[in-house]
């Protein structure tokens, strides 16, 4: 079964680190089903955050919403940042636009370490 959780972009925007905190919130809310971010989207006001559940032996990563380029045109920054953010250890779960700015929700988990 999936959970989903909606934020107010303006309250993602406003409060970025309470947003991401209350999605960790949401993931490890009961320790016999934890759950973790599988997808979002979004409209044009609203994210949507879809959970599912996972293995209880499976801590989930760190979850944070982060702006990822400060032009939602420039095709080149947002490459280099998500592959900037994938090297230093973060999954790029999915992104929404705000008046031309590229925001995302990123996934980290410390024992994920890039290996080429």
């Amino acid at each position: 079964m999936i959970k989903i959780v909606e934020f107010s972009i303006n309250e993602i925007i406003l409060e970025e680190k309470a947003c991401s905190d209350l999605v960790m919130r949401a993931c490890l809310r009961s320790p016999v089903t934890p759950r973790r971010v599988t997808g979002m989207c979004s409209s044009r006001d609203k994210v949507f955050v879809i959970l599912e559940a996972c293995p209880q032996d499976t801590p989930p990563p760190v979850y944070r919403f982060a702006l990822l380029a400060s032009s939602a045109n420039d095709e080149a920054e947002i490459d280099s940042q998500i592959s900037s953010r994938y090297y230093a250890g973060f999954r790029t779960i999915g992104s929404f636009t705000v008046d031309n700015q590229l925001w995302a929700l990123f996934a980290y988990r410390e024992n994920e370490g890039v290996q080429e």
